[in-house]
C-alpha cells in the first residue's frame, strides 16, 4: 500500500477546528489575567489612602504603609495629605532599615517643600538613618574606610540639622550620636598615626594625630594624640637640628633673601608691625630673661593685657591681635612642649620670622608659631607650598587669623 503525505496527517474535522478555537480562547483568557490591572488606589479619595497608610504603620506594617503612602504621591501629587504622607513614608523605610531609601526620600521632601518649618524631623531621620548606616558598616569591620566615609557623611548630616534648627527638640540625641561618632573617628586618626610611627614617617603620624586635636578634643583619643603630637615634633626638631649641624646647604638652609612672590606679600605686614613694637617698647623691655630653659622677654606694663612671655626673636600676641581678623596666616607648629620651640626656630633660621602665642586644648598649654599674614586663604596657601623643605616637614597648615585671636583670648581669660 503506497502512502501519501495527505495520509500522514488526520483531516480537520469541524469537531477539530472547534477544539483550536477553545484552546485559542483559553489561552486569550490567560494572557488578559497577566496584563497588569490599574491599582484600586487611584480610583479612592486621597484621604481613604493616607487613613489606610496610617492603619498598616500603627500595625507595623511597614511595607504595606510604604505602598500607601507612594500610592498618594503618585496619584495625589498636591493634596493637603502629601508632605505627611512623604513623612510617613520615609519613617516606614527607617522602621523597615531601608536606610537609603529613607535618605532619598527625607531629601526629596525638604526639596519639595523648602519652607515648611517642622523640616527638622526629616533632617534628623536622615542623619538618624545614615548614622545607623556607619554603625553597621564600623561594627562589621570589613570595610574601614567605607565606615569611616559613613561616619564623616553622618556627622554633616547631623551639622545641618544643627544649623538649620539650633533649638531642635532632636538636638539632645544627636549630640549624643555625634559624640559616638566623633570617639570612632578619632580613634581611626590614632590607629593610622601609631601605623605612621612604625613606618618611621612621624611628619605624617603629627598630622593625623593633630586632626583629633584640632577636631575631635573633648574624645578619649585626644591625650594619645598630644603624646604623639609631641613625640613626632620632638623628633623632627632633632632631625632638623642634625642636618644643619651636617649640611647647612641643603634642606634646612635659610630662607632665601629674596623670599618668592606669595611670601612676599606678607613681608610688608611682618615689617610695619615690628617697627611699631620697636616704637612702643623701652630698652629695657627687650632684654631676655630665662625661663624654663627658654628666653622669654618679661611681660610689662608697656605690653598689652593679652601679651605673654614669648621666645625672643618672635612678634608678641599684640602683634598678632593687631591684625586684620579677616586674614589668614601659616601655622608651622603647634606643641605641648615649649622647650621645642627654641629648637626648631634656630634649626629653620626663622628668627623673627615668626609669631607666637599660646591656647588651651584640653586643658592643657600648647605653644604655637605661626608665619605670615596673608588677604586670602588662596595667597596664604601659595605661600605654603612655597615653604621650604625643612619647614614642610612639620606639615603646616593654613589657619585664619580671626580663630586665632580668639584662641589667645580664651587663653588670657582662663589664665
Amino acid at each position: 500500500m503506497t502512502t501519501t503525505i495527505s495520509s500522514l496527517h488526520p483531516r480537520r474535522t469541524p469537531v477539530n477546528l472547534i477544539l483550536i478555537g477553545l484552546i485559542l480562547i483559553s489561552l486569550g483568557i490567560t494572557g488578559c489575567a497577566t496584563t497588569p490591572t490599574t491599582p484600586s488606589s487611584q480610583h479612592k479619595p486621597a484621604e481613604d489612602i493616607y487613613a489606610e497608610g496610617r492603619k498598616a504603620l500603627q500595625a507595623q506594617d511597614y511595607q504595606q504603609a510604604s505602598s500607601h503612602f507612594k500610592s498618594l504621591e503618585i496619584y495625589y501629587p498636591d493634596s493637603p495629605y502629601n508632605h505627611q504622607a512623604q513623612m510617613e513614608l520615609a519613617y516606614a523605610y527607617f522602621k523597615s532599615r531601608d536606610y537609603s531609601s529613607t535618605i532619598a526620600t527625607t531629601d526629596r521632601l525638604i526639596r519639595n517643600f523648602p519652607n515648611n518649618e517642622n523640616h527638622d524631623y526629616p533632617r534628623y531621620l536622615k542623619a538618624l538613618a545614615s548614622f545607623e548606616q556607619a554603625v553597621m558598616q564600623i561594627e562589621a569591620g570589613t570595610d574601614q574606610d567605607g565606615a569611616i566615609l559613613s561616619a564623616q557623611t553622618s556627622l554633616q548630616y547631623f551639622e545641618e540639622l544643627s544649623i538649620h534648627y539650633p533649638n531642635s527638640k532632636y538636638q539632645q540625641d544627636a549630640d549624643k550620636r555625634i559624640a559616638y561618632l566623633h570617639e570612632q573617628l578619632a580613634q581611626y586618626e590614632i590607629s593610622v598615626a601609631r601605623s605612621m610611627i612604625e613606618q618611621g614617617n612621624h611628619a605624617s603620624a603629627v598630622v593625623h594625630a593633630r586632626n583629633v586635636v584640632e577636631n575631635y578634643p573633648q574624645t578619649r583619643s585626644a591625650a594619645d594624640a598630644l603624646a604623639i603630637i609631641d613625640m613626632g615634633y620632638e623628633i623632627m626638631a632633632i632631625d632638623n637640628a642634625n642636618d644643619t649641624q651636617t649640611d647647612t646647604e641643603t634642606e634646612t638652609a635659610p630662607l632665601p633673601v629674596s623670599v618668592p612672590t606669595a611670601i612676599s606679600n606678607a613681608v610688608p605686614l611682618v615689617t610695619a608691625a615690628l617697627h611699631n613694637e620697636a616704637a612702643t617698647e623701652s630698652p629695657e623691655d627687650t632684654q631676655p630673661t630665662e625661663t624654663s630653659g627658654i628666653e622669654t622677654m618679661p611681660a610689662t606694663s608697656s605690653m598689652s593685657s593679652t601679651d605673654i612671655p614669648h621666645p625672643v626673636g618672635t612678634h608678641t600676641t599684640s602683634w598678632i591681635m593687631q591684625q586684620a581678623a579677616d586674614h589668614y596666616t601659616i601655622q608651622l607648629i603647634s606643641t605641648a612642649k615649649d622647650e621645642t620651640l627654641p629648637r626648631f626656630i634656630t634649626s629653620n633660621k626663622l628668627d623673627d620670622r615668626v609669631a607666637y602665642y599660646r591656647k588651651q586644648v584640653n586643658g592643657k598649654t600648647w605653644h604655637a608659631l605661626i608665619y605670615g599674614v596673608y588677604p586670602s586663604a588662596t595667597e596664604a596657601r601659595a605661600a605654603l607650598a612655597e615653604l621650604p623643605e625643612s619647614l614642610q616637614r612639620s606639615k603646616p597648615w593654613v589657619q585664619g587669623i580671626k580663630a586665632i585671636q580668639q584662641a589667645i583670648e580664651d587663653f588670657s581669660n582662663n589664665n
